[in-house]
């Protein structure tokens, strides 16, 4: 058997190169063939894709635990320190759940037309807060 000019270990490292080489053609043909795939990747790209597809929903999952974290820890600090309907300005009144700067505003106008709220109640004198607007800010606000 002629060497080429290779020593022994030099022979047995290209006859290694030159096995897998011939074991990735077969597992290539194998794909082809019998499993029908064009691409020796396309395995991996469905892989690929439903893990991106976890990736986004779990992303998704965390941005909406950390926005509901947020409402929550406003929700506490609102429990902590009450909006004072009788003199909060408009940046703490909208903290309040369903108002926004016109309601707000409403309530300023109104308080400083009539004076201050006696009961927290009065608060429903105001355009636009009725009931229902009452039952979900009557325990975050106080006079």
């Amino acid at each position: 058997m002629k060497n080429f000019g290779l020593t022994r270990l030099e022979q047995k490292a290209v006859l290694l190169l030159v096995v897998s080489f011939l074991v990735g053609v077969t597992v290539k043909a194998y794909r082809f063939r019998v499993l029908g795939q064009k691409n020796v990747f396309s395995a991996y790209s469905s892989q690929r894709d439903s893990l991106d597809v976890v990736f986004q929903e779990k992303s998704r999952i965390v941005n909406q635990g950390a926005a509901e974290l947020l409402i929550l820890k406003e929700t506490d600090a609102l429990l902590m320190y009450p909006v004072n309907i009788n003199t909060d300005s408009l940046d703490r009144l909208i903290m309040l759940p369903c108002i926004g700067p016109a309601l707000g505003e409403r309530i300023i106008t109104y308080r400083k037309t009539h004076g201050t709220f006696r009961r927290k109640e009065g608060v429903m004198q105001v355009k636009g807060i009725g009931e229902k607007t009452f039952q979900k800010i009557s325990k975050y606000i106080s006079i």
